[in-house]
């Protein structure tokens, strides 16, 4: 009589990496994908690029459990990419970061902050990846070309975004409600950027 093994069910992250290869290979022979890409100019690669490629790793690592799970990170790469080479340490920085960052925005959620803006976005994705009330506005703010490309490949591949999502080239917030910010520029662009946004209202 032959015994047999029980079957073994794929993790949650393990489904979840499976996911995300399978959608990086889906971007890679996406025709709208690679105009997405012709789209961009150097100068915006180079800022969005190394933290979806920090993303992408972490969602490869079989080592343990990933500290955010962004199935979306690997095809960005594979659309946008290569990315500038950086040092494992930095990899490892920017998701720590992320992760953080996560804990807070979804700490705010729940003491009913009702709007968020990303300033920078780049190719962010916490209006898809997390478990966020449909009610939450969230507002990204970055040039009109990152977010064109960006909704190529996001629409290529069929995502939906959990809370109200709107992308602009500058700030729709409204300054009388509690909002939630998350700056992704670097500290001297933010310190410019700010006290445009506040002029806007």
């Amino acid at each position: 009589v032959g015994v047999h093994s029980p079957l073994k069910l794929p993790s949650r992250f393990e489904a979840m990496r499976r996911m995300s290869m399978l959608a990086a290979q889906r971007v890679a022979w996406c025709p709208p994908c690679r105009r997405a890409k012709a789209s961009m100019v150097a100068e915006h690669l180079a800022r969005i690029l190394p933290p979806v490629a920090a993303r992408c790793k972490e969602a490869q690592q079989e080592e343990r459990s990933p500290l955010i799970s962004d199935p979306l990170a690997c095809p960005f790469l594979e659309a946008f990419g290569p990315a500038p080479e950086e040092p494992e340490e930095i990899q490892r920085a920017r998701v720590v970061h992320d992760a953080f960052l996560d804990r807070l925005l979804l700490d705010a959620v729940s003491r009913r902050v009702r709007q968020t803006l990303l300033l920078g976005s780049g190719l962010d994705v916490r209006a898809f990846r997390l478990q966020l009330p449909p009610q939450l506005k969230v507002i990204e703010v970055d040039e009109t070309n990152v977010h064109e490309a960006k909704s190529l490949v996001l629409e290529s591949l069929g995502a939906r975004p959990r809370a109200a999502l709107r992308r602009l080239a500058s700030a729709d917030a409204d300054p009388t409600k509690p909002c939630f910010f998350i700056i992704l520029i670097p500290p001297a662009e933010a310190i410019t950027a700010i006290p445009l946004l506040a002029e806007t209202h």
